[in-house]
């Protein structure tokens, strides 16, 4: 439950924000995509942690030691790159939002930060299962 307090808290903060924009009559489209982009990038941001392996019965390790798998060393590199690549689809989407380009269709910023959202989320799940 948690976890998916975790993933729906940016789209109630998103939503609680548009409805104060529109109440003030300010326009609001424009922070949509970098801000799900952001949380995106966000989301990724603990999954990089690596997890120590537990062996079991006395450890014959020297203290302060830790062994990691190579398989959680793959998959955080894997992350890392992720993060960087969905930070630099939020780059985009705050270029999209600031120019008012057009991109994949009228609302492209918006189109690329849900894309990113759903990508960490996705991410991060497939972090816990690994």
């Amino acid at each position: 439950m948690a976890r998916l307090l975790g993933y729906g808290f940016p789209m109630f903060l998103l939503a609680m924000e548009w409805i104060l924009r529109v109440s003030m009559k300010v326009d609001s489209t424009g922070f949509t995509g970098p801000a799900l982009a952001a949380t995106g990038v966000g989301l990724l941001i603990p999954c990089t942690k690596l997890r120590p392996v537990v062996l079991p019965g006395p450890s014959s390790l020297p203290r302060g030691y830790v062994i990691f798998s190579r398989s959680q060393m793959r998959c955080v590199n894997a992350i890392w790159f992720f993060v960087l690549f969905l930070t630099v689809v939020w780059a985009y989407t705050v270029y999209l939002s600031c120019t008012g380009t057009a991109g994949f269709y009228r609302d492209g910023h918006v189109f690329y930060g849900l894309a990113a959202y759903f990508s960490g989320i996705i991410l991060a799940e497939l972090r816990e299962v690994f």
